[in-house]
């Protein structure tokens, strides 16, 4: 057996098996963004690239460039400035098309925050692009970015007002 080693550690290489690792990408929002306007469907848009191979992001796009399944995870950082109790929903899309049965749905009390997490499982074709998109009837809903603050030893880091991982699992 022989092994070809990297940074990223060894991958076995017998039997015409690939050395290359699967594609993955993580990529995060430094903006506020809220919604468009009160039941306004808004694509939720990324300005960051924390890692990535064989995936890339364009505003609310996130692109594959091999053909697999793909687990594809995100969380949300939500706030409203609406006071009171307010909804908002968040899916998936494919190719601008809603993934049948992808919706969730959050409320957020009294101008307080929430995060916001759901996955699913996508079989795309290599040049696909999926997204995640949120709607409110409440037009002071946002998914919030929040800055690293605090003092060194008590510091702690920014939050995103999106996370999105996409990985290849077969």
């Amino acid at each position: 057996m022989s092994w070809l080693t990297g940074s990223g550690g060894g991958y076995p290489y017998w039997l015409g098996q690939n050395p290359q690792p699967q594609p993955y990408g993580s990529f995060l929002s430094t903006q506020a963004q809220t919604v468009a306007a009160a039941n306004t469907t808004t694509p939720i848009t990324m300005d960051t690239t924390a890692t990535a191979s064989q995936t890339y992001v364009s505003g609310s796009r996130v692109y594959v460039q091999a053909t697999g399944i793909y687990r594809v995870l995100f969380t949300a950082q939500l706030d409203t400035t609406s006071g009171g109790q307010q909804q908002v929903y968040i899916w998936f899309r494919q190719n601008g098309v809603n993934i049948p049965n992808s919706n969730s749905t959050f409320t957020i009390q009294n101008n307080g925050e929430n995060v916001a997490a759901c996955e699913i499982y996508v079989s795309m074709l290599a040049g696909d692009y999926v997204e995640v998109v949120m709607q409110s009837p409440d037009a002071g809903m946002r998914a919030q970015y929040f800055p690293a603050a605090g003092s060194t030893p008590n510091n702690y880091p920014a939050i995103p007002s999106i996370i999105l991982d996409i990985n290849k699992i077969a």
